[in-house]
């Protein structure tokens, strides 16, 4: 009876981890990137990691960008950055343990909340007027650029602010 139990549990792990994918892979299964009015939605997918997002055709067009709900481990500035349009970008609910230096001059809401951030630092946003990172174990908010930020919810955080 133990062992029958044991190989359920292996088996249903490794069927979770087989669904876990990168945007390239979610490409190949279904086809290219659409942005429809600006939006480009992969909430839900089970990425892993954001290779492959460089091929999304003009990205430009894209004024939000919603990862919110999958297994992300680690973003790049590299992939966020391309985005030069970008007014609303949703990371919520993966499980990012840092955010890399953005520079997006027109976000204005930004949704970082259920993951496992401990610092918020160098951001270069200086439309960004609602920043959510609630729920995550944030200690430490550093070199800020939000001179227009209007909302900060960092509510289950135990964090400290830092100035230059």
């Amino acid at each position: 009876m133990k062992k029958i139990f044991v190989l359920l549990i292996t088996s249903m792990f490794v069927v979770s981890a087989a669904h876990a994918i990168s945007v390239t892979e979610y490409i190949e299964k279904n086809g290219p990137i659409t942005i429809e009015n600006g939006v480009v939605d992969l909430k839900n997918q089970d990425l892993t990691n954001l290779n492959g997002l460089e091929l999304i055709v003009e990205p430009e067009k894209v004024t939000v960008l919603d990862l919110s709900n999958n297994q992300l481990i680690a973003v790049g500035a590299t992939q966020l950055n391309m985005f030069p349009n970008l007014e609303q970008l949703n990371l919520s609910n993966n499980q990012l343990t840092a955010i890399p230096p953005l520079s997006l001059p027109n976000l204005k809401k930004l949704k970082l909340n259920k993951n496992n951030l401990t610092v918020l630092s160098d951001f270069n946003l200086p439309k960004l007027q609602k920043l959510n990172a609630s729920d995550n174990p944030i200690h430490t908010l550093s070199n800020l650029g939000l001179p227009n930020l209007k909302k900060l919810k960092i509510i289950g955080s135990n964090w400290i602010l830092k100035s230059r």
